[in-house]
């Protein structure tokens, strides 16, 4: 039987390739609004897709337990903030104001370095290999479609 791929691995991929288009957004502020207005909410469908995967493909409450489960819940709590400070930003591209950008920025990277070097580690060690891939199936239908 194969491995599958370590949770871990996927998401740190992830979150690179959604910090990425965050980054280039911000690169993009000196033009034309609209454009900076589009591309963001491109950003924000994939961001609530990412959300969606953690929420509903990975942070199942049963499997969790202990340590797991409050850090689950504080990434959660996390994701609230993230999803309220990016709609603050969508009001404020209309403004030309693009302050926001760069706390998201910092934000994410905090987030993120505690998903991909203490809770998905933490996971890989303690999911067995079925659940990973039953977790792997699901993120691939929510990516994939």
């Amino acid at each position: 039987m194969d491995e599958p791929e370590p949770l871990t691995d996927l998401m740190t991929g992830e979150h690179q390739r959604i910090q990425d288009m965050l980054e280039k957004i911000t690169l993009m502020t000196k033009d034309d609004p609209s454009k900076v207005a589009q591309s963001f909410s491109a950003f924000k469908w994939n961001m609530e897709k990412h959300l969606m995967i953690e929420e509903k493909a990975i942070f199942r409450i049963e499997d969790l337990s202990g340590m797991e489960l409050n850090d689950a819940f504080r990434l959660m709590q996390e994701h609230g903030m993230i999803i309220s400070l990016i709609k603050k930003i969508e009001k404020d591209i209309e403004q030309r104001d693009f302050s926001g950008m760069s706390k998201l920025l910092e934000l994410l990277d905090e987030h993120y370095n505690f998903e991909n070097e203490v809770f998905y580690p933490n996971l890989d060690k303690k999911l067995s290999d079925d659940r990973k891939k039953e977790i792997l199936e699901r993120v691939d239908e929510i990516l994939r479609g």
